[in-house]
């Protein structure tokens, strides 16, 4: 790889790591992942002081004034709910089911004000003149608030509806990129004799960690905080890294186009370097030939050196 290749590869894990370090956090959703959490906070609230006005009027201990009181605070509530904006992100049956929902509840507070007009009628004359419409309303008032379990439920369904369908996606993600990565080990460990396409393999593989990585942070902190929390959507190492391990895979296609580098072995010869020679080529005594000046002397022959020509000698026979 060369110095260039190297940095480039430096640059781009710094940037996923820095992305995914300092973008998921502002992706963080509070409780169990909930983009109405006001809508929760409000129902809640309103759902508490109804049971607390509910354990008031069956316990026969309470008086009479404080039962009053629990249900003056439980109408309270439900007037302060009444005026709750619910979300509308959350698509037209999620609006629906809040409109239904307000009008159970509103439902709720008129047996309440009936409840306690009848108590208070009855704790001033000390007498059981208005009992059976006391039971009566008694009995509305609880077949209201199974009706406003109901509408609980279907209220809720959207947002049950919308936490599984993230917990799919994440899990989803996470074994996506589990796959990918580890078929990309698998394939760059194959045998293969051209150094560039191993290293090309190698990279890609390299890349493939970084989404596996982001997916498991998002679906474990996700799964974690399904009961009420804080999870991260690290989209940073899953997009950067997809980018990063596309890249490598158009650099492996490059160089396939290249030719295949040879293989050597033995005395082959390789650009660059000396061809060897048999020493048997060499004469005992090199001779530098020199270009003779003119005017200058002749030099001496080289000693054990035979400058004469030869006739070649006729063979002799015994």
């Amino acid at each position: 790889m060369t110095y260039k290749a190297k940095t480039a590869t430096l640059v781009l894990a710094a940037a996923v790591l820095i992305t995914g370090l300092f973008t998921a956090p502002a992706f963080a959703v509070s409780s169990g992942g909930h983009v109405n959490d006001a809508d929760i906070d409000a129902l809640t609230s309103t759902l508490d002081a109804i049971n607390v006005y509910t354990g008031a009027l069956e316990d026969s201990s309470v008086p009479i004034s404080e039962v009053v009181a629990d249900g003056q605070a439980a109408q309270a509530k439900i007037a302060a709910f009444g005026a709750h904006s619910f979300v509308t992100s959350l698509g037209s049956a999620y609006s629906h089911s809040a409109a239904s929902l307000k009008q159970d509840v509103s439902t709720i507070s008129t047996d309440i004000g009936i409840i306690d007009g009848d108590l208070q009628r009855n704790d001033i004359t000390q007498a059981n003149t208005d009992n059976t419409a006391l039971n009566t309303h008694i009995d509305q008032f609880n077949n209201d608030v199974t009706a406003l379990n109901a509408s609980v439920d279907t209220h809720n369904a959207p947002i049950v509806r919308q936490e599984k369908t993230m917990n799919v996606a994440y899990l989803g993600l996470l074994i996506v990129t589990v796959v990918i990565c580890a078929g990309s080990f698998a394939w760059a460990k194959r045998q293969k004799m051209d150094p560039l396409d191993a290293h090309a393999r190698m990279s890609v593989a390299k890349t493939s960690i970084a989404p596996v990585v982001g997916a498991a942070i998002t679906f474990g902190s996700f799964y974690l905080a399904k009961n009420g929390g804080t999870y991260f959507i690290a989209w940073g190492p899953v997009a950067v890294g997809g980018i990063a391990y596309v890249r490598s895979l158009a650099n492996y296609r490059a160089t396939k186009k290249l030719p295949a580098q040879p293989v050597h072995t033995g005395y082959a010869p390789m650009p660059g370097v000396a061809t060897p020679v048999h020493p048997q080529q060499f004469s005992p005594n090199p001779v530098t030939p020199v270009n003779p000046v003119p005017g200058a002397p002749t030099p001496a022959p080289h000693p054990g050196v035979d400058h004469n020509v030869h006739p070649p000698q006729p063979p002799t026979f015994g």
